[in-house]
């Protein structure tokens, strides 16, 4: 009862907020992250994966990395099963390295510590290549927007509820 009691209270969250602030819920993304995984909302998925993005947006790759281990679990909810964060990553670098991303940049983006830069080269190239890691995830971001695009419209609705 004390859980069923929880997950609704936490289902109004998402409503109030959704009410109060529709213009800035960009603003408000983890609250709604929040409180649509612990209202169990299926159809509220995508904050999750907003919040996601939001995090890999700032670099801050360790929160983004959580909020779509968290979105995966809601898929688990959707139906959707046999997926793991791992099939997600190897689709992603994959995918890069078809749009020709360097392979240095990608294992950037994947946080692979002994990556294609070896030996001595990587004792002592300590570079980041932020610019570059952004630039991929924007190109890797079109492309999945591309293919979206050409998804019929029913299919594209099946798709928004579980992401």
């Amino acid at each position: 009862m004390l859980q069923d009691r929880r997950r609704a209270l936490h289902a109004r969250i998402v409503d109030a907020i959704e009410a109060l602030y529709p213009e800035r819920l960009t603003e408000q993304i983890e609250r709604l992250a929040h409180h649509a995984v612990r209202g169990e909302l299926r159809e509220k998925v995508h904050y999750l994966r907003q919040a996601g993005l939001k995090a890999a947006a700032r670099s801050a790759l360790q929160d983004g990395r959580a909020w779509f281990e968290q979105a995966l679990g809601a898929y688990q909810l959707s139906g959707v099963v046999g997926w793991r964060l791992h099939d997600l990553r190897r689709t992603c670098v994959s995918g890069m390295a078809r749009l020709g991303v360097a392979p240095h940049v990608a294992d950037k983006i994947l946080n692979h510590q002994a990556g294609t830069i070896s030996g001595v080269a990587a004792v002592y190239q300590r570079h980041e290549f932020l610019a570059e890691r952004r630039a991929a995830l924007d190109l890797w971001g079109a492309h999945i927007g591309h293919v979206l695009g050409e998804i019929s419209q029913d299919r594209r609705i099946d798709l928004k509820i579980v992401a």
